[in-house]
């Protein structure tokens, strides 16, 4: 009698135990990056900012001259392995204006205790790490479905702030 008990919790553990699957948020279908795009546009530029205080970063990502087509709305930019806001202008064409802080929010701490480490951030994977360094990823949607595009830019001139 023990022996039938003792095998039935034993089944019972290891079918408790079988692996569940699993589904990564950022692996869905809209992450894919589309070939064909509907839309042109004339010019894509990047240019990076410093100043104002000892580490602070940041990029500006315009691009200019995309034709408008019904209801195409521009969402969010990935640059650096960061992500920015987006805002629009639209009069004749369409300019998309993009801002990201490049900025460290804190330095890591490394020591020999553990305990020193503590409130180090985890690294964070970055969305899309085959990008270059002058590459960008535009999340934009038409009709509701999203779309991620990927842009070559042209670099400026760096501005400094006093």
């Amino acid at each position: 009698m023990k022996e039938i008990v003792l095998v039935s919790l034993i089944i019972l553990t290891l079918w408790g135990c079988k692996s569940k699957k699993t589904t990564n948020l950022s692996d869905t279908k809209t992450d894919k990056i589309q070939a064909n795009k509907p839309f042109s546009y004339s010019e894509a530029t990047y240019q990076y900012s410093y100043g104002g205080r000892e580490g602070v970063k940041g990029a500006k990502i315009e691009i200019k001259g995309i034709k408008p087509i019904d209801d195409l709305v521009f969402t969010t930019v990935y640059f650096n392995n960061k992500k920015g806001k987006i805002f629009t202008t639209t009069k004749d064409f369409i300019s998309i204006k993009g801002s990201i802080d490049l900025s460290d929010p804190r330095p890591q701490r490394a020591h020999v205790e553990p305990i020193e480490e503590y409130g180090n951030s985890a690294p964070v994977k970055p969305k899309y790490p085959h990008l270059k360094d002058n590459e960008a990823v535009i999340k934009y949607s038409i009709k509701g479905e999203e779309f991620h595009w990927q842009v070559t830019l042209i670099k400026k001139e760096p501005l400094f702030y006093p």
